[in-house]
């Protein structure tokens, strides 16, 4: 069975005739009746009732038509978004920690959206961890995580070096941020972040106790919040806490730290098929962009 074969069938249950058919395809009729009834053989029923006034469908005909129908179309489908392969068009699944989603990401969709209106771009944040398996999935086509991930089925594309920095409300600036780290209470992400990862490599390499103090937030923006209002210290991007510090909202604790640097990459499998929508966006994300931009 192949797609010739149902356009004869298609054509036949149509046209009502072997004769309209025949004259339809510009094909011999004994050629059709050859094909259809090898088909019929192949599934075993006979899908046409012949007649001297022409062909109807048996019951089998009918629901192997409907069959045919969607196939048939979903070919069609197939073969015009392999011709338009360099027009940016369908679906674009794209993941991201938080604290690019809500400070970067917008201009740079916005950007692309605005270039290429035919890509419905969808954005889902979660914890850093989530990631790699969803884009090894097929799930999402990538994400914006930390890197390098160094994982021989993704590749990557570094989008900027970014600093954790210790903040706390603008109330109280005569604390250190030793004191702060001792005996503080510290809100942060849950498990699989990769900044409260950090955090607490940090705390540990000091020695110091923190279980008890950790104040637990799905959201950034809960925890910038809670943060302002003096309820607790956090360990954000610089990107993310400069806004707040300069309406003073936030206080910035200078500290010796190792592992407050960090890469953010774009990730995406390495056999990603390189259609037009997700190439484009690759190369936006590759090109140069006004400093302080996500891209760099």
């Amino acid at each position: 069975m192949d797609l010739q074969t149902m356009r004869f069938f298609k054509t036949i249950a149509d046209a009502g005739s072997f004769t309209a058919a025949s004259e339809e395809l510009h094909y011999a009729q004994s050629n059709l009746s050859t094909q259809i009834m090898k088909l019929e053989e192949e599934l075993e029923t006979e899908l046409f009732l012949r007649s001297k006034r022409g062909v109807v469908l048996t019951a089998a005909g009918r629901t192997f038509y409907e069959y045919v129908e969607e196939i048939l179309r979903m070919s069609e489908e197939a073969a015009s978004a392999l011709r338009d392969m360099d027009t940016p068009r369908g679906q674009l699944r794209i993941g991201s920690i938080e604290a690019p989603a809500l400070h970067d990401l917008p201009k740079l969709i916005g950007d692309y959206h605005m270039k290429y209106p035919q890509v419905r771009i969808s954005l889902m944040t979660d914890l850093n961890d989530v990631f790699p398996q969803l884009v090894l999935d097929h799930t999402l086509d990538g994400a914006f995580m930390e890197g390098p991930l160094n994982h021989p089925e993704l590749a990557e594309i570094l989008c900027t070096k970014e600093q954790l920095v210790l903040v706390g409300s603008s109330y109280n600036q005569t604390i250190t941020a030793e004191e702060i780290l001792q005996g503080e209470e510290l809100i942060t992400f849950p498990e699989g972040s990769s900044f409260r990862r950090r955090l607490e490599r940090l705390l540990a390499s000091r020695s110091i106790p923190y279980r008890s103090r950790l104040t637990i937030f799905n959201s950034l923006g809960a925890m910038i919040t809670n943060i302002i209002a003096g309820l607790g210290y956090g360990y954000l991007p610089r990107s993310i806490a400069e806004e707040y510090i300069r309406r003073e909202l936030m206080t910035v604790y200078p500290l010796e730290d190792p592992f407050s640097e960090f890469d953010l990459v774009f990730t995406y499998r390495r056999d990603h098929i390189p259609v037009a929508s997700f190439r484009y966006f690759t190369e936006m994300v590759r090109g140069s962009a006004p400093a302080g931009s996500l891209v760099k």
